[in-house]
């Protein structure tokens, strides 16, 4: 996430915030903001609860691996 055009991790803003997952949406009210928590994950590798959520509302399993492993690549391995 984008704060005061500074690139935040969610594993950081997890661990300045003392959250109990990097599984986090947030939102304004018109008074405060709402960290809405899923989960209660290490912050590393895919939480299966986010993942089921993220099926229930029709996200790919491709899409899905790719919100918990960025910067890889699904491959048919042909061992």
């Amino acid at each position: 996430m984008v704060i005061g055009g500074e690139t935040l991790t969610g594993v950081y803003v997890r661990a300045c915030l003392g959250l109990r997952s990097t599984d986090f949406s947030l939102s304004w009210n018109g008074e405060q903001f709402v960290f809405t928590v899923a989960g209660s994950g290490h912050g590393v590798g895919m939480s299966q609860y986010g993942a089921k959520v993220y099926a229930a509302q029709g996200w790919t399993y491709q899409e899905i691996l790719s919100r918990y492993y960025p910067g890889t690549a699904l491959a048919v391995y042909g061992g």
